[in-house]
C-alpha cells in the first residue's frame, strides 16, 4: 500500500508566562484500527526577527481525562489526488483534567530569528498514533513554551498515513 502524506499547519501563539505551557495542537487518529504516523515537525516566525526561545514537544497523553480538541483543521494532501485524511488535527484543544505524559516522544528549540525542525529520516523514529483518537494511544498533542513573551509560532506538522 502506498503511504500517503498529509500537511497540518497553522499558526497559534504562545503564553506570555516563562516556563508555562500552551497546548497549540493535536493529531489524532480517526477510528478503530487507524494507523497514523508524524514524519516532521517544522516551526519558525514569519514577523520580526526578536530574540524569543521556544520549545515544541510532541506530548503524548498519560491520562485522557476530560481532554477536549480545539478547533478543527482540515488536514491537506500532499498529492493532489490522495484520498481525505482518516487522522484529524485541531488548534488550541484544552488538557481538562487529561495529564501529559511526562516526556515527550520529540522536541525542538530554537530562537524565532530563525527555524527549528524536527525529522524522521528512518521508519523507526515516527511518531505512531493507533486506535481512536480519544484512547492516550491515539493522540499526540503539539505543546509550547516560549522565554517569557507571547511568541505567534507558525508550524506544519505531517502526517502519513
Amino acid at each position: 500500500m502506498t503511504p500517503y502524506f498529509y500537511a497540518d499547519n497553522s499558526q497559534q501563539t504562545t503564553n506570555a508566562s516563562a516556563n508555562t505551557d500552551t497546548l497549540l495542537a493535536d493529531f489524532k487518529t480517526a477510528a478503530a484500527g487507524h494507523r497514523a504516523y508524524i514524519t516532521k515537525l517544522q516551526a519558525g516566525n514569519f514577523s520580526n526577527a526578536i530574540d524569543n526561545q521556544v520549545r515544541l514537544q510532541l506530548r503524548r497523553l498519560a491520562t485522557y481525562g476530560t481532554y477536549t480538541s480545539g478547533s478543527s483543521i482540515t488536514p491537506q494532501p500532499k498529492v493532489a489526488d490522495a484520498p481525505a485524511a482518516n487522522h484529524t488535527s485541531s488548534v488550541l484543544p484544552f488538557l481538562g483534567s487529561g495529564v501529559l505524559a511526562a516526556v515527550s516522544v520529540a522536541q525542538i528549540a530554537y530562537n524565532t530569528r530563525g527555524t527549528g525542525m524536527w525529522a524522521a529520516f528512518v521508519d523507526d523514529e515516527k511518531i505512531g498514533m493507533v486506535g481512536v483518537g480519544t484512547a492516550v494511544n491515539g493522540a499526540v498533542l503539539l505543546d509550547s513554551e516560549a522565554s517569557g513573551a507571547s511568541v505567534a509560532v507558525p508550524y506544519d506538522v505531517t502526517v502519513q498515513e
